[in-house]
């Protein structure tokens, strides 16, 4: 029946609570998330008031996943390279691409390092799908590090 009437199977509008934050806001926020993806709902909340704007985290967090699709996660782990580590790879890879199963079958790799994360404290980013190893959402590790 409804789809006869309208054409399609989406919800009406609904009356219901106006929203807290204004569009404006909303977009602070998600400007703050694109700079610094490691802010927290705190953070965000406390720059937005300095702009005279009074939102609670939860609402924040509810803008930033439902609004613009950003999800709050653990960040990734990746070691830490240098540009000289990134060629010496790059290097390894070409001139080994050519290589087919059974010369592989007699190599040995026996990298028993072990990786420690270089950024103390625990925190999580804000990020979209699918954006899991970008730079910015990513926390560095480092082999062999000194910890005092």
């Amino acid at each position: 029946m409804k789809y006869q009437n309208e054409g399609t199977f989406k919800d009406r509008k609904r009356s219901g609570r106006p929203r807290v934050s204004s569009c404006r806001a909303n977009r602070a926020m998600h400007k703050v998330v694109i700079r610094s993806p490691v802010s927290s709902s705190k953070t965000i909340q406390t720059k937005l008031m300095e702009r005279g704007t009074v939102v609670s985290a939860k609402t924040i967090q509810r803008r930033l996943s439902l609004d613009f699709d950003l999800k709050s996660r653990k960040p990734a782990r990746k070691p830490r390279l240098t540009q000289a580590m990134k060629k010496k790879r790059l290097d390894f890879a070409k001139r080994h691409a050519s290589w087919d199963i059974e010369m592989w079958k007699k190599v040995l790799f026996s990298d028993e390092s072990t990786v420690q994360q270089f950024s103390y404290g625990r925190y999580r980013v804000w990020r979209p799908v699918g954006t899991r190893y970008d730079e910015k959402c990513t926390t560095s590790t480092v082999k062999h590090s000194l910890v005092i």
